[in-house]
């Protein structure tokens, strides 16, 4: 197999103008820090089956979840 052959996948750019308006409303403008959290199994599936119905990511979805409470 030749490596042209190969297909590569690419993460999203969140670069402003490169892609990033699908989840820049949840992003502030003061930077960002990361937050790990550990979740039940049960859990991790309620949110992944959510956003899959929704056509988003987990992390949209949590950022918007948390943006409706105003946190």
């Amino acid at each position: 197999m030749s490596k042209d052959s190969v297909l590569k996948l690419e993460r999203p750019s969140t670069k402003p103008g490169q892609g990033a308006s699908a989840i820049a409303f949840a992003e502030p403008q003061e930077g960002t820090k990361r937050l790990v959290v550990d979740l039940p199994i049960s859990k991790h599936r309620k949110l992944k089956q959510t956003a899959a119905e929704r056509g988003v990511t987990i992390k949209a979805l949590v950022l918007e979840l948390l943006s409706m409470r105003n946190i």
